[in-house]
């Protein structure tokens, strides 16, 4: 039940972050900054149009790791543990969108 409760902090923990840079990123782009990332670049040019696709992808993603957990619960410790290196990345995304490098 541990794990479970685990889990449900560290998905909660990457959606926030995820969402802290999909902010970052639209606020840093309107002040004048270059998206480092050239798949995402385009979408930057209308912003639902990125909010959309970035909110789609955590859709995809949310609904692939709950799923995964429900049909193989013995994988759950390599799910907390892969939340914890995703939520990493995206501090260091929000970091890098605040503070510039």
């Amino acid at each position: 039940m541990l794990l479970v409760a685990t889990y449900v902090v560290a998905l909660l923990g990457f959606i926030g972050l995820f969402v802290a840079d999909v902010v970052t990123t639209l606020v840093v782009i309107g002040r004048g900054s270059v998206e480092a990332n050239p798949v995402v670049t385009p979408l930057l040019s209308h912003d639902l149009l990125f909010i959309a696709v970035k909110m789609a992808a955590l859709s995809v993603f949310v609904y692939v790791f709950e799923r995964a957990r429900r049909r193989r619960p013995q994988y759950l410790k390599f799910q907390v543990g892969a939340l914890a290196v995703l939520s990493l990345l995206y501090i260091v995304a929000v970091r890098i969108n605040l503070l510039g490098w």
